[in-house]
């Protein structure tokens, strides 16, 4: 018996016990009920685990940034968007010297906020429907903060 069926069997075990404690009266109808549901359990945590797992799974290669791919593959922008952001190549920046970096992209005045936004393409995730954007801010003409999100 594997230690993860045990950690999820013991406390079920309990859970199940006191949860019966008033249904039932007598302490061995209380056992029994609570072993059953116990059997039950395991499986069913565990099924919750494997398909938790196989939702977020949402791992992807991350390459470092490189304008001629970034300008002729827009659908695979996503793997160089962490690269973009965790590096800090546009903080300070120019809208200007932003376009020169990364083509024109769309720009939008949202919420008071001067950005310039960037298709990154469909990240390779379970249930992925929409694209993600690279988001550029600037604020008395340079750039201030790089987010991607889901749009």
């Amino acid at each position: 018996m594997k230690i993860s069926t045990l950690l999820i069997a013991i406390p079920a075990f309990f859970i199940w016990k006191w949860i019966f404690s008033r249904q039932f009266k007598t302490q061995r109808a209380k056992v029994i009920a609570a072993l059953v549901m116990a059997v039950f359990t395991v499986p069913a945590v565990h099924v919750f685990l494997i398909i938790k797992q196989i939702v977020s799974d949402c791992s992807y290669g991350r390459v470092k940034f490189d304008k001629a791919i970034w300008i002729s593959d827009a659908e695979n922008r996503y793997l160089m968007a962490n690269d973009l952001i965790d590096s800090g190549m546009l903080i300070g920046k120019t809208k200007f010297e932003v376009k020169e970096i990364l083509g024109e992209g769309t720009e939008r005045n949202w919420d008071n906020k001067d950005l310039l936004e960037y298709y990154l393409g469909v990240i390779p995730c379970p249930f992925a429907m929409d694209p993600y954007i690279l988001s550029v801010e600037f604020k008395d003409q340079r750039v201030v903060e790089v987010v991607q999100f889901e749009g």
